[in-house]
This record gives structure tokens, C-alpha cells and sequence, in this order.
């Protein structure tokens, strides 16, 4: 909850074609963290950037099929794949 607005600032300044967040080394995501990706993913849409997750553990695979994102924002398995 305390880095949310810090992560949302300074991800949303990203000039990039593509923004791809590795999930890999996140152990734990909540309601706080599914909303930023969320508000994220909007503004990355927002400005024609294209958006993806990778290398989401268990746990944050369960998140978002819990919250019905796994359907909203595209997850892959390797950085390599969501870059493509």
C-alpha cells in the first residue's frame, strides 16, 4: 500500500513500445498491487503502449483468476515471450 503510488508514478513516465513487468521475484500480491496493475494497464492503453506480465508465480496466477484479470491483462511465462 505505502509503494503504490511511487510504482504507479514512476511506470506511468516509461516511454516504451512495450511495458513488461517480470513477476518472477514477487511473493505476494493484494488488493493494492492487482489495483495498480490495473490503473496501469489503462494508462499504458491510454497512451497505445502495450502492456504484458511475465513470469507470474502461483500465487499471482491465482490472483488474477480470482479478480478475472487473467482474461484483461496479458501473462506469459518468459520475459522473452512477453516481449515478443
Amino acid at each position: 500500500m505505502e509503494t503504490v503510488g511511487g510504482f504507479l508514478q514512476e511506470l506511468r513516465a516509461v516511454e516504451a513500445e512495450k511495458l513488461v513487468l517480470d513477476m518472477g521475484d514477487l511473493s505476494f500480491v493484494d488488493s493494492a498491487g492487482v489495483g495498480a496493475l490495473v490503473q496501469l494497464f489503462v494508462h499504458c492503453r491510454g497512451k497505445s503502449q502495450k502492456f504484458a506480465l511475465a513470469r507470474l508465480n502461483p500465487q499471482g496466477m491465482a490472483v488474477m483468476q480470482v479478480a478475472g484479470l487473467h482474461k484483461l491483462l496479458p501473462q506469459f511465462p518468459t520475459i522473452g515471450e512477453a516481449c515478443q
